[in-house]
């Protein structure tokens, strides 16, 4: 099975089965992303943020000219600013 055929038959329902109760979620991807397609990022995002009790515990953010394997110093530095950003605003929500 190719990968893009078995990326196909992805249940990507499984997402609601999280605990977004508990859980903050940080979707991140590059927009030159040559592996995930935009429109799963989305649909991942939309079933996530209807299982999470409040929508603010799920969070995707596109990183410009980033591509999915994260492999120049550019990306990588632009990944992290995200991750820090991110990290920012949900330690202080969780007390840490």
């Amino acid at each position: 099975m190719s990968d893009m055929a078995e990326r196909a038959g992805t249940d990507m329902g499984v997402v609601q089965m999280l605990p977004l109760h508990r859980t903050f979620v940080l979707n991140i991807m590059g927009s030159k992303d040559q592996i995930v397609p935009d429109d799963d990022v989305w649909e991942y995002d939309r079933l996530m943020r209807m299982a999470a009790p409040h929508a603010d515990r799920v969070v995707t953010r596109i990183v410009p000219g980033a591509k999915h394997f994260w492999n120049n110093q550019r990306e990588l530095e632009a990944l992290d600013r995200s991750l820090v950003r991110w990290l920012t605003t949900v330690l202080p929500k969780i007390g840490l």
